[in-house]
């Protein structure tokens, strides 16, 4: 019902995240082995169902990275676990793991760790799974990101599936100038929280943190709780409720983050109804069910901002969307669609 969903909303490439469900701690719970076998028969059976029913879309899946038992829930490293022997915040084992060996990298070098990462993978391509998001495979840890980047230059998975790693591999100089590593790049695709572009990113030129879409692939992730907007505005405090990492420094919307990504030519993954309605204003996507697609900025009511930023872009005569002001949906900005927002009853008000 969940994919149903996303593709009656113009959704065609879609990633699952913990198919197998949470748990506490941090878990590689998306691994195959670690599902319960009725969740395993059921994937089984229903997605190349899916898929053959919907041949223009694609699914990927969001997995972890370091490796143990596959049959076990001890998939990855249990520094944050709180249901442990103890209980306290700080313990290292897991009541799974109690008596296991600690969770490691997969090597490529050693036959049973191979085993354990085709035993992951190869269920997930039988099942029509084309793309693999590995969690924690990245940024500055060259130790990690080297095995990741022999995973994917494996001969067993080229042209089978295509692997991403998370977050995207920077060089890591501490103190210094954080800047993708090209090599890496070229090599596979890559995935970042808005957050780590904002943070890890800032120091270098915004040109070290832009990619031509045409041969890099770079996703940003948007949650929606990662935006900088005041949540209430007039209390002395210019961020309540932002995410530290604003610095108080706020966005003047939302929807303008994720355009600016895109124009940066990242591809926007939202994590979030919010974000997903971004990108569908953005790229005028089914955008006639949104339920006030006249609120062209997406803060939830219809005013001078939302005309203001209509009138801005009239003129356009191709490829306009909603985003730009084409509330009449005909791919241009005009004087008639300027109309259509400010005449509109209840304008200006917030959405109902």
């Amino acid at each position: 019902d969940r994919l149903d969903d996303e593709y009656a909303d113009g959704w065609r490439r879609m990633l699952m995240v913990l198919p197998a469900g949470s748990y506490t701690g941090i878990m590689a719970s998306s691994q195959w082995w670690t599902m319960p076998q009725t969740k395993r028969d059921s994937l089984t059976a229903a997605l190349p169902a899916w898929l053959a029913a919907h041949p223009d879309a694609t699914l990927g899946v969001y997995v972890g990275f370091a490796i143990l038992d596959p049959c076990k829930l001890c998939m990855n490293f249990c520094w944050s676990c709180i249901d442990c022997n103890t209980g306290a915040p700080d313990c290292d084992v897991c009541v799974e793991c109690t008596g296991m060996p600690s969770a490691h990298l997969p090597l490529s070098t050693v036959p049973d760790d191979m085993c354990i990462v085709h035993q992951n993978i190869e269920p997930w391509i039988t099942a029509g799974i084309d793309e693999m998001w590995f969690d924690h495979a990245g940024g500055a840890d060259t130790a990690i990101w080297d095995a990741m980047l022999r995973l994917a230059g494996n001969p067993d998975y080229t042209g089978r599936i295509q692997f991403v790693t998370e977050p995207i591999i920077i060089d890591g100089q501490g103190g210094g100038a954080n800047e993708p590593v090209p090599d890496a790049l070229n090599r596979m695709a890559s995935v970042s929280l808005r957050r780590y572009f904002e943070i890890f990113g800032a120091n270098a030129p915004i040109e070290a943190w832009t990619f031509d879409p045409a041969t890099t692939e770079v996703h940003a992730m948007f949650r929606d709780d990662e935006y900088c907007i005041d949540q209430v505005p007039g209390d002395g405090d210019p961020c309540t409720d932002c995410p530290d990492w604003c610095g108080n420094m706020l966005d003047s919307a939302g929807i303008d983050v994720v355009y600016d990504y895109m124009q940066r030519g990242y591809v926007p993954q939202p994590r979030g109804a919010m974000s997903a309605e971004y990108v569908r204003r953005i790229l005028d996507q089914n955008v006639t069910s949104l339920p006030c697609p006249r609120d062209l900025d997406a803060d939830g009511d219809v005013d001078a901002d939302d005309a203001d930023r209509l009138a801005t872009n009239i003129g356009m005569t191709t490829a306009a969307t909603l985003y730009h002001g084409d509330v009449d949906f005909d791919d241009d900005v005009d004087i008639i669609d300027y109309f259509l927002l400010v005449s509109h009853e209840g304008f200006p008000g917030p959405c109902n």
